[in-house]
């Protein structure tokens, strides 16, 4: 008895599917949609929060369907959160193939290099977050608790983002509305560069 109770738990517990889907939002740039399949409280009108998460991967590798990242998704999404994990350009793989292909960059050039790829995925976040306003009466967000996450080079691009956004850098004017504010940034590794 107590094994088909264990079964049946199992089935009921796993039962709780999560939807994916894509969607472009800048040119090649596209975010993966995670959501959990029941939408009980987004019938009743009740908005709610999101997560944008952006991998890791020093700004020349990565990817958003890294395997690492599914249950840290699906968890959220489980838990009432929509999860938007987004791509973003990777700026420094030009330079990363130039070292490989035995070319010497100067320290000079890989911190212009660096300053760059932050500002290109610190710009991809914020069309991803334009993006998530300007869809969130359709999927049911709260936009004032749109949150952003990230892993390595993804932690360092959120927390450059959000200090842009709190000192309204012309970057963050350009994408943002005035007052948006991120209700919550979880840096997993980096720093404000």
């Amino acid at each position: 008895f107590i094994i088909i109770l264990l079964f049946s738990l199992s089935i009921t517990l796993s039962a709780s599917d999560v939807k994916k889907e894509s969607i472009m939002y800048s040119d090649s740039l596209s975010l993966d949609h995670y959501y959990a399949q029941d939408h009980t409280q987004i019938r009743a009108g009740a908005k709610q929060p999101c997560m944008i998460f952006m991998f890791g991967g020093g700004f020349f590798t990565g990817s958003k369907d890294d395997a690492r990242y599914l249950k840290y998704y699906k968890t959220l999404a489980e838990n009432g959160i929509h999860v938007f994990a987004i791509d973003y350009r990777l700026g420094l793989k030009s330079i990363v193939n130039s070292v490989r292909d035995n070319r010497n960059i100067s320290a000079g050039e890989m911190i212009s290099a660096l300053e760059n790829s932050i500002d290109m995925a610190v710009e991809d976040l914020y069309k991803a977050t334009s993006c998530i306003l300007e869809n969130a009466g359709k999927w049911g967000i709260d936009t004032h608790r749109i949150m952003a996450s990230g892993s390595s080079a993804g932690a360092i691009t959120v927390l450059q983002t959000d200090y842009e956004r709190a000192n309204r850098t012309e970057l963050a004017a350009a994408y943002l509305p005035e007052g948006f504010s991120y209700a919550g940034v979880i840096s997993f590794a980096g720093a404000v560069f």
